[in-house]
């Protein structure tokens, strides 16, 4: 009994790392998902990760966990999950016969991504995020790769990786807190829910209502710097 009490206090108290490791390897899984070219499975683990990248916060929060050590172990994560695996897989589904062109238009992805966790690092928390997430980038970016409209218009999502890039080193204001309750219940439920309409959109070819999602918290940004009138 008292091995498993420890063996229960140990796994506790990393539970918070254990879930960010979990959204690294499906970011990994993602990768190895797009150069087989299963581009849908491949969208799908980066959903999930989005949804593990929110868990492991609150675990975090919640349980009183946050370290230093978590902290980097997150952004490494995140650029892994978020930056290198939707590039990977923008790369694989439109710019692959662009050879070099097509790797340096989807190398600015991972690049930004970089400079937007870098400066999050540094920089004290506010209210609000300066650029949008790279969390919520990767997520519009794997919804550009395998949206089902979008099909041969390299163009649109050439454009859509430049606005992203963009968008998270700039220092547009984004909002932080996305809850709907603070209810626990609620909370939970909600996120089953998130899980589940990500599965839905992906196999009945709704992947469009996912990015016009994404879309729209983009442009919350964007609106908010221009009403500022500090662009």
């Amino acid at each position: 009994m008292a091995v498993a009490n420890k063996l229960w206090a140990q796994f506790k108290a990393n539970m918070a790392n254990i879930v960010t490791i979990l959204n690294l390897l499906l970011g990994y899984f993602s990768i190895t998902m797009a150069l087989q070219g299963e581009f849908k499975i491949a969208g799908l683990a980066i959903f999930w990760a989005t949804l593990l990248d929110r868990l492991d916060g609150k675990i975090a929060t919640k349980l009183k966990l946050e370290s230093p050590l978590g902290e980097q172990l997150d952004s490494l994560s995140d650029l892994v999950s978020f930056g290198i695996a939707p590039a990977i897989l923008l790369y694989a589904t439109f710019f692959a016969e662009l050879g070099t062109i097509g790797f340096i238009i989807t190398s600015l992805f991972p690049v930004a991504g970089a400079v937007r966790l870098a400066r999050y690092n540094l920089l004290p928390t506010k209210g609000s995020f300066d650029g949008i997430p790279i969390t919520m980038a990767g997520g519009t970016a794997a919804a550009l790769a395998i949206a089902p409209f979008l099909d041969n218009k390299v163009i649109v999502v050439f454009l859509g990786v430049l606005l992203l890039s963009f968008l998270m080193v700039s220092k547009f204001p984004y909002s932080k807190n996305l809850n709907i309750s603070r209810s626990k219940t609620i909370n939970v439920i909600f996120m089953l829910l998130t899980g589940l309409t990500f599965i839905f959109v992906l196999y009945i070819q709704l992947v469009n209502i996912l990015l016009l999602l994404f879309s729209i918290y983009m442009l919350t940004g964007i609106i908010k710097k221009i009403s500022s009138g500090r662009l």
